[in-house]
This record gives structure tokens, C-alpha cells and sequence, in this order.
């Protein structure tokens, strides 16, 4: 009844919620003792992790649901706290969020996503899906042909590289946010990859040299943020004109930044949003978090079924 009440309403299975976050709790898997519950309804998830001794919190933009669940978290004398509102900045959003692999433009409205592809192919379509992301992505899909000492060169088209050599290059990600396997099966050292993109020209880093190098990779670089800032603008283009902001999130936020601002948006980081909540990888757990609801929905025959 619930359900059929309130948009989006997702019931959820809490003797397996419980359960999991025992697991959690008892391996200490976890990196830190704060659980932030999205969409929290009537907090019963969050009262569980409270139950576990979690710093516990939620999230729910139904008020009457926000009442309920604090009304729950008094009767069990539990220290939960609830906060009636969205994530989400008020007026026209669009998520993106860029992976390792792929890139999602998502818009949204009122809080609730309003994609007009469903399928992989109508997202490619309607542009709210981008093959492009922060470390799998070949460089040789972006272009094909890079400077080099002030011509341009051909760039061989075999998995020699991949972007998360230029971004390492250039410094927008750590050795440790190289997660990816590498094309040759070694390190991820700055040395490393400027050997490895080096080769998408057929040469060796010490012929080319360092700065070469570097100007290619920039130059790579330039060409993802544009290639997600043309996808953002065709999403736009539905739009009706009026003020948007874009909530960057990902692996790569740093390229939903730039491409967002170039498109002519606003931006707001989705890890910045709540800091007191959810610390330094909010947006790179954010992604996972709303994959699981959108599931849940799925499973439970929600908007996006109907």
C-alpha cells in the first residue's frame, strides 16, 4: 500500500539489509563507522546500523515518511538522524557521472531521473550514454592523430595504452586510483605510463621524450572533455532554457567538471554535497548506491517498468 502512495518507494528485505551489515561489522570491512541511507522511507535501515553502533543517517525527501522514521528511531531510543530533503540541488539537474569506462548523463527532475533512452543503445542514441571514461578507455578512440614536435602524427590503434596513462601523466589521478589492469601487465608509475602511451605513436619515451609525452597527453585529455561536453549539450538540448546544474560524480569527476562547465553549466560535486556524512569517496560510492535502488525498483515494478 505504501508503495503504491509514494513515488518511487522502495520495500527492501531487512532481515538480509541486518545481516549484511553484521557482516560488515563484525570483518571490519568497512573504512569508517558512518552509514548514510538514501531514500531512507521509514528508517528502519538506518535503525539497524544504529542498532550496530554505525553513525547512522538518512535520507528521505517524503516528509511524512522523515516523520516516521524519526518517530521509529524515539520509540527504540535509537541515535539516528533523519533529514527530510533530496541530495539534489533544487531546479534542473543533470547527474554525470563518469567511470572507469563509461560515462552517464542523467536528468532530473524534482529528484526524480528522467532519462529518455531506457536501453543501452537508445542512451547512446539520445546521448545520455558515453563510451568514455577515466581508465579503460583506448586513446585511440578519441583520436586519430596526436601533435608531436610540431606535426601530427598517426596513432596506432592496438591496446598499447589507455587513458588512465594520460590522466596519470597529467596528474588527475594516484597510483592508487589506477585500478584497471594495464595494457602490458606493469606498474602504474608516472614512468610507466608515459612508456606505454608513448607507444600509441610506435615509439619508445626516450626518443620522444618527456614534454612530447605530456603535450599528447593534454591533448587526449582535451578531447574526452569535449567529447562529454558535446554529449551534455544534445542532453541540454531537450531541455527547456532556464538555469541547470550538473552533479559530477565518478571515478573521473574531475572530467564531469570540466566537460559540464564547458557545456555552459553549473556544477556541484555530489562528494561535497553532504561532507559531513559521507566523506572523501561520496561520489565514488554514489554510483553503486543508486545502481542497488534502481534495481530495487526494477525488481519491484517501479516507473521505469511501466
Amino acid at each position: 500500500q505504501r508503495s503504491a502512495r509514494v513515488p518511487a518507494f522502495v520495500p527492501s528485505d531487512f532481515e538480509r539489509v541486518y545481516q549484511t551489515l553484521k557482516t560488515v561489522e563484525t570483518m571490519a570491512v568497512a573504512p569508517g563507522r558512518r552509514v548514510c541511507e538514501w531514500g531512507s522511507g521509514f528508517g528502519v535501515v538506518a535503525s539497524l546500523a544504529a542498532m550496530l553502533d554505525f553513525d547512522a543517517y538518512g535520507i528521505e525527501i517524503e516528509s511524512d515518511l522523515a516523520d516516521a522514521a524519526r518517530q521509529l528511531a524515539r520509540d527504540f531510543e535509537l541515535p539516528v538522524e533523519f533529514i527530510c530533503g533530496s541530495f539534489i540541488p533544487n531546479g534542473g539537474e543533470h547527474l554525470v557521472d563518469v567511470g572507469s569506462t563509461t560515462t552517464d548523463i542523467v536528468p532530473i527532475r524534482g529528484g526524480i531521473p528522467c532519462p529518455a533512452g531506457r536501453t543501452d543503445t537508445e542512451r547512446l542514441v539520445s546521448g545520455e550514454l558515453v563510451y568514455t571514461g577515466c581508465l579503460r578507455t583506448p586513446p585511440a578512440s578519441l583520436a586519430g592523430f596526436v601533435p608531436l614536435h610540431g606535426g601530427w602524427c598517426r596513432v596506432s590503434p592496438e591496446h598499447f595504452t589507455i587513458m588512465g596513462d594520460v590522466h596519470r601523466i597529467l596528474g588527475t589521478i594516484a597510483e592508487r586510483d589506477y585500478t584497471v589492469a594495464t595494457p602490458d601487465g606493469r606498474g602504474r608509475s608516472l614512468e610507466d605510463a608515459r612508456t606505454r602511451l608513448a607507444r600509441l605513436v610506435c615509439a619508445d619515451a626516450v626518443t620522444i621524450g618527456a614534454c612530447a609525452i605530456e603535450t599528447i597527453a593534454r591533448f587526449l585529455a582535451e578531447r574526452q572533455v569535449g567529447q562529454v561536453a558535446e554529449a551534455i549539450v544534445q542532453v541540454l538540448s531537450r531541455d527547456p532554457p532556464g538555469e541547470s546544474v550538473a552533479i559530477t560524480a565518478g571515478a573521473g569527476v574531475f572530467l564531469a567538471d570540466s566537460a559540464a562547465r564547458r557545456a555552459g553549466l553549473k556544477t556541484a560535486p555530489l562528494a561535497g554535497l553532504f561532507p559531513g556524512l559521507a566523506g572523501d569517496d561520496w561520489g565514488r560510492a554514489a554510483p553503486a548506491a543508486a545502481l542497488g535502488v534502481l534495481l530495487g525498483e526494477e525488481i519491484e515494478g517501479s516507473r521505469f517498468m511501466k
